[in-house]
């Protein structure tokens, strides 16, 4: 688990890069640090990911990584600069698949009326 400082460092750092990182016509300069190393681990996490089977396994650990992605996503989210960022890309499906899974879990849940009791 990250701690806190590091997780404001990383955010700051990525939101000063992101606005430091955009051209005049929004396009992205893939030169940044902080955007290479989220990249690296992103990558690594991915062939990782790879290696299970179990598509249910495979969410669970999504879950688990998606906090460790968030303090770069939320520093580009703050520079408020139009960015093609396969990290906040990837981050949003990820998202998007993990509330999938939870409202499937909640609907099989109440239809078999075992939910909240």
């Amino acid at each position: 688990m990250m701690s806190p400082a590091k997780r404001h460092r990383l955010k700051v750092l990525a939101e000063q890069q992101a606005t430091a990182m955009t051209d005049d016509f929004g396009g992205y300069n893939k030169d940044a640090s902080a955007y290479q190393l989220q990249l690296k681990e992103l990558t690594n996490d991915k062939i990782r990911l790879k290696g299970i089977e179990s598509i249910q396994t495979k969410i669970e650990e999504k879950r688990k990584l998606v906090p460790k992605y968030m303090p770069y996503v939320k520093g580009v989210i703050n520079a408020d600069k139009p960015v093609d960022d396969l990290i906040v890309t990837t981050m949003m499906v990820w998202c998007i698949a993990n509330t999938q899974a939870l409202l499937q879990f909640i609907k099989t849940k109440m239809a078999s009326n075992k939910i909240l009791s």
